[in-house]
């Protein structure tokens, strides 16, 4: 599952706990949540990308992973 709000909501009805990346707000409202920053030594998450090579996104595929492979340098 990768939808943050419904992790979230998952979270806030007791249905367990979720490490997920610190989002800027708006978050869900109402929620009882308890939000722990991880020590800076953590290790750093590691992500996959795909893609269709008949996309007519490729541009800005292109982009995401130049900024990216810029932004990890």
């Amino acid at each position: 599952m990768n939808a943050l709000n419904a992790i979230a909501v998952m979270v806030d009805r007791g249905l367990g706990v979720s490490l997920v990346p610190d989002w800027s707000k708006p978050w869900p409202e109402g929620l009882r949540l308890a939000r722990l920053a991880l020590p800076e030594e953590s290790v750093p998450r590691r992500i996959g990308v795909i893609w269709s090579r008949a996309s007519v996104r490729l541009r800005l595929v292109t982009v995401l992973l130049q900024e990216s492979i810029a932004e990890s340098a």
